[in-house]
């Protein structure tokens, strides 16, 4: 069966908001009626400039069949390899909290798999490569940890790594089930590392690269060889993409010339994606079989109606389709079914 290819892609300006969706309203002891209206208005307006729907799009940009999910605060959201369902992070602004969800593409048909306390949120969900497993970043009682659960809902979540610091970013499942990455970074600059799955024994995270400047989003290659990541210049605002081997020397590769998002790898081996600059979406010609090389990238796809996107995530399977979360009332208004429900 020939394979095709997909990639989930989030609106910037929804993405860069839903960091501060969930900071509380500063309003402190029992709220008075006028504090009350007030805290209603800051959320109704957040939920209005923010809230996003999710639409499918095959490689050449054109839509495909009609939004859905209902209109919401999402953060991460991300396909499993068969595309048929979206694992998503749900902000709850009332209760200041953030929640992972399933949601059945074709049905429609949602799942909630975890229930924070208020301020307690989770964030960073990836698939197992069997599509049966979720893997999530929860903070608990002030602890961040790394969970997974069935993304049936079966069975109790499993507690993976304690985290002793903060700010872990969960980015990655490797295609052989082994590994989990991640990244950690502050002020102070970041650092990638992977983290074994496998054996009975305590898990320790080993350490891949560190850097005085900021690193997120480590993605394993599919033959588990390589990590690409984005870093972030602060000083001069902008971010790249490289790529670097997992273990040994060599590189690292900068594939970008400024990006807006990090990067993905197709299934086999052969693509690579990330939004540029101007945020088109880019493509690599890529190759692992020996040691790493790759082409100058071009542009593959240009944001539908100039709606600024960012990458997230990409599927293997399915009919090659794109999931954009599209931000706006009208956007949702125009793919309302007859019935006047979401489709």
């Amino acid at each position: 069966m020939k394979n095709s290819y997909g990639i989930v892609i989030v609106s910037a300006a929804a993405a860069l908001a839903t960091a501060l969706l969930l900071v509380p309203i500063p309003i402190r002891g029992q709220l008075s009626e006028k504090d009350k209206a007030f805290k209603a208005k800051q959320i109704a307006k957040n939920f209005e400039n923010n809230a996003t729907v999710m639409t499918l799009y095959d490689r050449t940009g054109k839509q495909t069949g009609a939004a859905f999910g209902e209109r919401g605060l999402y953060g991460k959201t991300t396909l499993p390899p068969d595309r048929t369902r979206v694992a998503m992070v749900k902000n709850d602004q009332e209760n200041e909290t953030a929640d992972l969800y399933v949601l059945e593409i074709a049905s429609g048909k949602g799942l909630r798999l975890t229930t924070s306390k208020k301020t307690e949120f989770v964030q960073s969900p990836v698939w197992s490569p069997d599509g049966k497993q979720l893997a999530y970043v929860q903070i608990r009682d002030g602890v961040e940890g790394v969970y997974r659960r069935q993304a049936d809902g079966s069975g109790a979540e499993e507690l993976v790594y304690k985290n002793q610091s903060a700010f872990l970013g969960l980015a990655d499942w490797s295609l052989d089930g082994r590994f989990l990455s991640f990244s950690n970074s502050d002020l102070s600059g970041g650092a990638l590392y992977v983290l074994p799955l496998t054996g009975d024994a305590v898990r320790e995270a080993r350490e891949v690269f560190r850097s005085q400047l900021p690193l997120a989003a480590p993605h394993f290659s599919p033959d588990g060889r390589y990590l690409s990541y984005i870093q972030q210049n602060i000083q001069i605002q902008k971010a790249e993409v490289f790529i670097r081997p997992v273990e040994g020397s060599g590189g690292p590769w900068q594939i970008s010339d400024g990006a807006r998002s990090p990067g993905m790898w197709r299934n086999d081996g052969k693509e690579f994606y990330y939004m540029g600059q101007d945020f088109n979406v880019m493509v690599a010609q890529v190759s692992t079989s020996s040691s790493f090389t790759f082409t100058k990238p071009q542009v593959l796809l240009r944001p539908p109606n100039g709606v600024p996107l960012n990458i997230r995530d990409r599927a293997a399977t399915g009919n090659g389709s794109w999931c954009f979360r599209r931000p706006g009332v009208r956007s949702f208004s125009r793919s309302r079914s007859s019935t006047g429900k979401a489709r």
